[in-house]
């Protein structure tokens, strides 16, 4: 994607120009034009609606949450109709969820009846569980039929669908077997039956968890599972493939989360739509601000003694910041792949606080002889190393404490924590900072 082909775009798209829109796209791939899509700022819908429905059905899955949200509302329902038929049915069900409720009914109605009912099969799950991100690409074998058997239920299915499909054995009481793999399929002579060739799958409940399906695959080292009712009748497949949006899109979300940023929100939104998702954290930020104030105010009078004491209380809190960040790090992570819950949590509490112990001694041991090259005052350099390790030590009981009771209370951590652990670390570093300078050097 070049400068000029970006310019070129967006000027026809802007003069409505859908002849020449047409023309500039159709020697690009579709993830070119996806990118092309994410990427201009306005006439997102324009471009979209240049492109025959065989684009649209694989360009609309590979776009951002953003060029999503802005586009499918818009569409007519006549043209969202074309590339659904077309389109693979988890799909249409990710394409779906972004219009409003209305419209959804009427759209599918249009679709064929086999289509359709696969769509509402999957639209009633939830988007987050296993049954919202299986999909329905398999077919049911018997364990007493031939491999030629097979390979013509394939071929029909290919035919239909325009894609291959994994291979179950059922019993007939509907008990699943395995799957056939296809190097199987290829390598086994054609009388083999289908119980020789059959490999066990690994089936899991419709209601599980995205997080927990993807730890599940992850540490099993699996690139498919089966996906079972209540009944243990199989209902869908994921495929580790179908799972590598859905990884991406978590990480977003965490790293979002994290920084108290919303997951609606993206880089090219307008300076209003950023202020609406951004403004109610940084009130929360700026009242914990203000107990940390409150906190050296009650100081003043040592401040105004010494007041060299201003110049390192930034300092105190950065680093106590700094190694609350980065237990909470640690810790939301092990809580996010499953790793600690709170029967480990004390453990993990009381490794963080060794640990803020020892990094702090090492932190003192620098911070004390370099304070007292530029203040000659060793009470001075003595009380900011000794807040540095009582911070330190703050830092990781805190750190590993607050995502911990956080997650006990159904909270998640990832949201709220580092909120909680600065305001900690500021007011603790600034109480033990002035506190001891207060009671020793005055």
């Amino acid at each position: 994607m070049t400068k000029a082909l970006l310019a070129s775009i967006q000027k026809a798209a802007f003069s409505g120009d859908t002849e020449k829109l047409a023309g500039l796209l159709s020697k690009e791939n579709f993830h070119t034009i996806a990118e092309i899509v994410n990427v201009i700022p306005k006439n997102k819908t324009a471009v979209f609606s240049s492109l025959p429905p065989e684009q649209q059905a694989k360009i609309v899955v590979a776009l951002n949450y953003r060029s999503k949200r802005t586009i499918i509302p818009k569409l007519p329902d006549e043209m969202i109709t074309e590339f659904l038929q077309i389109s693979d049915e988890d799909d249409a069900v990710d394409i779906v969820q972004f219009l409003p409720d209305p419209r959804k009914a009427p759209i599918l109605k249009k679709l064929r009846e086999e289509k359709r009912s696969r769509i509402e099969k999957l639209l009633k799950y939830q988007p987050e569980s296993a049954g919202g991100i299986m999909n329905l690409n398999y077919i049911l074998v018997k364990p007493d039929f031939t491999l030629t058997d097979v390979a013509s239920k394939v071929e029909r299915y290919t035919n239909r669908e325009k894609k291959s499909p994994l291979i179950v054995c059922i019993r007939d009481d509907g008990k699943i077997v395995g799957y056939i793999p296809y190097r199987n399929l290829i390598l086994a002579k054609p009388e083999s039956t289908v119980k020789e060739v059959t490999k066990k799958l690994l089936l899991i409940p419709v209601k599980t968890k995205q997080r927990k399906l993807i730890r599940l695959l992850a540490k099993k080292r699996l690139d498919i599972v089966g996906v079972v009712d209540q009944n243990e009748q199989l209902v869908g497949i994921i495929r580790i493939s179908d799972l590598a949006r859905l990884i991406e899109s978590e990480a977003t979300e965490n790293i979002y989360r994290f920084a108290g940023v919303s997951r609606e929100e993206d880089m090219l939104d307008p300076a209003s739509v950023t202020v609406k998702h951004r403004y109610k954290w940084l009130i929360i930020n700026l009242a914990t601000a203000f107990l940390a104030a409150f906190v050296v105010a009650l100081f003043e009078g040592t401040i105004a003694q010494m007041a060299i004491l201003a110049a390192f209380m930034p300092i105190v809190a950065g680093m106590g910041g700094n190694a609350g960040t980065q237990t909470l790090a640690v810790v939301v992570r092990g809580i996010a792949l499953g790793e600690l819950e709170w029967v480990n949590g004390s453990r993990v509490i009381w490794k963080e606080v060794i640990a803020g112990f020892w990094n702090g001694l090492i932190v003192a041991v620098i911070t004390i002889p370099v304070s007292l090259f530029f203040t000659n005052n060793i009470g001075l350099a003595l009380v900011l190393g000794a807040a540095m390790i009582i911070n330190l030590v703050i830092a990781g009981f805190f750190g590993a404490l607050i995502p911990i009771s956080l997650r006990l209370l159904h909270i998640d951590p990832a949201v709220a924590s580092s909120i909680f652990v600065t305001t900690a670390t500021d007011i603790i570093g600034f109480l033990a900072f002035l506190g001891l300078a207060t009671l020793l050097l005055l």
